[in-house]
């Protein structure tokens, strides 16, 4: 089905319920991801020296973070922007995603969870938040437009059949945030046949 629309407490929503990736954050023991502002994603146009600008570079600084080599540096990086975009609505939400899909999140998160056994990362929290920010950079009900351009970018980084070996896992959040993500990313016909190839439908 294609994702459904609706507002931040509408049971028809396309965003995971927040903010349950806490407690995987936790028991890795990274930091406890802080309460970020809804307007950390400027929506105004952004000049020089205003809030805007401090808001992009704090943004800058965590999507650097999701290439780091330390996994307590990786998980923040994660877990900030997952917090960051399931706080954003209309206007902030939509600069917010634009911004992540210029800077090449989706295409990074999807390295994240590629499953060759050489480069596929050990840490559950990462797939768990990976799966959560990806599902979400794909959610209508946070930004149409985003969304739409995150699915092309998955498609273009042959990213669909990353998520699918994750619906095998018996850890409930991973299951949970691979199915948020292949509901959110389920626009064409090719990925229903690919579920079926990979048995995600027995599933």
């Amino acid at each position: 089905l294609p994702p459904s629309g609706g507002g931040p407490d509408s049971p028809e929503s396309s965003r995971p319920s927040s903010p349950s990736y806490y407690h995987s954050a936790e028991s890795f023991g990274s930091k406890s991801f802080a309460s970020t502002p809804r307007s950390a994603a400027a929506s105004s146009t952004p000049r020089s020296g205003t809030i805007a600008d401090v808001a992009t570079a704090v943004v800058a600084v965590h999507i650097a973070k999701l290439r780091s080599t330390n996994d307590t540096d990786l998980c923040d990086g994660l877990g900030e922007l997952c917090q960051l975009l399931d706080a954003a609505y209309g206007e902030a939400a939509t600069n917010l995603t634009a911004y992540m899909m210029r800077e090449g999140v989706v295409e990074r998160l999807v390295t994240l969870l590629e499953s060759s056994a050489e480069v596929v990362h050990q840490l559950e929290v990462v797939h768990q938040l990976s799966l959560l920010l990806l599902g979400n950079l794909m959610s209508t009900d946070i930004d149409a437009v985003g969304s739409s351009d995150a699915r092309r970018r998955l498609r273009r980084a042959d990213g669909f059949r990353r998520l699918l070996p994750y619906l095998q896992s018996e850890v409930y959040l991973t299951q949970l945030y691979a199915l948020g993500s292949i509901r959110n990313s389920c626009a064409d016909v090719d990925y229903a046949l690919l579920m079926q190839q990979q048995g995600a439908v027995d599933r």
